[in-house]
C-alpha cells in the first residue's frame, strides 16, 4: 500500500510540476518529452526545422497506408502568436484550428483536430465534425450534406 501512495504523490509531484512550468514557462527536457511520447501512440511525430519551424508528421490516418505521413508546419513567434502551413494534402480548416489556437493557446487541442481532420480527408473517419468531407462536397459543387 506504501508504494502505491509513493506512486501516486510522485504523480501528483510530477503535474504540479508540469503545471508550474506551464505558468512560467521553464519546461525542462523531460517534461518535453513526456508530452512528445503521449502523442507517439497517435503516430505523431515533431521535427524542428533549420528556420523554427516545427514540422509535424501525423501517420496512422489513412486506412489503405497507415504509415503514411500527412504533414504541416507550425511555428510561434516572440509574440506567442502561431503560424502554419504547407499542409500535405491541403487542409482547408487549417486557417480555422491556427485561430483557435491563438485564441486559446491549447497546443495539444490544436494537433487533435488537425489529426482528426486529416484522418476524415484520407478515408480514416473520425475527422473534425466532416470538414475534410464538407471541404470535398464543396469542391466537387455538391452541398456534402444533410
Amino acid at each position: 500500500m506504501r508504494e502505491a501512495d509513493g506512486a501516486a504523490a510522485d504523480l501528483d509531484a510530477s503535474k504540479a510540476a508540469d503545471a508550474r512550468a506551464e505558468r512560467d514557462g521553464s519546461y525542462t527536457a523531460a517534461q518535453l518529452m513526456r508530452g512528445l511520447e503521449a502523442f507517439s501512440p497517435l503516430g505523431l511525430q515533431f521535427e524542428p526545422s533549420d528556420d523554427g519551424r516545427l514540422r509535424m508528421q501525423i501517420s496512422r490516418c489513412d486506412p489503405s497506408d497507415p504509415e503514411r505521413a500527412l504533414t504541416f508546419w507550425v511555428a510561434v513567434d516572440a509574440s506567442e502568436t502561431y503560424t502554419a502551413g504547407g499542409a500535405d494534402p491541403p487542409m482547408p480548416a487549417l486557417a480555422d484550428f491556427l485561430a483557435e489556437l491563438n485564441s486559446s493557446g491549447d497546443f495539444s487541442r490544436f494537433v487533435q483536430k488537425t489529426r482528426a481532420e486529416f484522418k476524415s480527408m484520407v478515408g480514416g473517419g473520425g475527422g473534425g465534425g466532416g470538414r475534410g468531407a464538407k471541404a470535398r462536397a464543396s469542391a466537387e459543387g455538391t452541398s456534402g450534406g444533410t
